[in-house]
């Protein structure tokens, strides 16, 4: 039979002991790095959250949205309007520059 005395038992049982420490540290430590990724996954989510609800109280346009933003279209109408009127005059009076021209050169 062997005899133990305290230094076989230290030299046995010192490499056990170091191993479960360092896996205690890893594992505190993956804890650790699992709860900051928790909690940043919950504050974006938080975010969303925070945005879909603004998204989700925001109704349509109202009447009086829709109605200035037909006036503008109205406006805008018109100026496109005035601007083609001016681009066919000018073509107009181009066509009329031409035609004097070629009759000149006979």
């Amino acid at each position: 039979m062997i005899a133990w005395d305290i230094s076989h038992v230290a030299a046995v049982l010192a490499p056990i002991v170091c191993g479960l420490a360092a896996l205690w540290r890893r594992a505190t430590a993956d804890m650790r790095r699992s709860a900051d990724w928790r909690a940043r996954v919950d504050e974006r989510l938080s975010d969303m959250d925070g945005r879909l609800a603004d998204i989700e109280s925001r109704r349509g346009p109202t009447r009086e949205d829709m109605g200035r933003i037909h006036r503008r279209m109205d406006e805008v109408d018109g100026r496109l309007s005035r601007l083609e009127g001016g681009t066919d005059e000018a073509r107009r009076t181009l066509a009329l520059i031409h035609e004097y021209l070629m009759r000149r050169d006979d």
